[in-house]
């Protein structure tokens, strides 16, 4: 990808994610997605607030740095035990098919953003021309030589034996590597 290219694919999701934020009204619990495109839409909620054209909005991050990106830009946040209902949220994809199924996750933040995305009334996913793919398939190693890569998946320590049963009914076995104690509360949880 040429760097004409990379500013045209930045263009893109600055568009639609400043469209999206658009979306969000003053008194709204808002989901702040995780990646490149829901910066965007960050920004442009913490410029609104700004600029006094939306007011009294707080933000559920899906991530650690969904949090941080909010407290740069000083956005308030809450997470889901004061707000277990959100208005609106925000989000990118890693993928999209042309039937609208969504692979998320490839950043690691799949189970919080799925958390967020569940308590949510309505969900936007923000994507551009270079996350469109073909319809999902078996993987197999083969693939990352051709540039594709597993899908991350996420479990909780005590649903891990229930998301595995079910996993595994998809396409590919389902493992556990690079699991340690201790790893979750880097992401936000207190599980040990």
């Amino acid at each position: 990808m040429t760097a004409a290219d990379a500013d045209q694919v930045a263009e893109a999701k600055r568009v639609a994610a400043e469209w999206a934020s658009e979306l969000v009204e003053a008194g709204m619990v808002v989901g702040l997605g995780t990646g490149s495109s829901a910066v965007f839409a960050l920004r442009r909620i913490a410029e609104r607030l700004a600029q006094g054209s939306l007011t009294d909005v707080t933000g559920i991050p899906t991530s650690e740095g969904a949090a941080a990106t909010a407290a740069e830009l000083g956005l308030p946040v809450a997470g889901l035990d004061e707000h277990p209902v959100i208005d609106l949220t925000i989000d990118g994809a890693d993928e999209v098919d042309p039937a609208l199924n969504l692979i998320k996750g490839g950043g690691g933040a799949l189970l919080r953003e799925k958390i967020v995305a569940q308590a949510s009334l309505r969900e936007i996913i923000v994507v551009d021309a270079s996350k469109c793919s073909q319809p999902a398939r078996a993987w197999s190693r083969s693939d990352c030589s051709a540039g594709w890569r597993p899908t991350s998946s996420s479990a909780a320590p005590t649903a891990w034996s229930t998301g595995r049963g079910v996993h595994e009914q998809g396409t590919a076995p389902l493992g556990l590597r690079g699991v340690r104690r201790g790893l979750a509360p880097r992401h936000g949880f207190g599980w040990r």
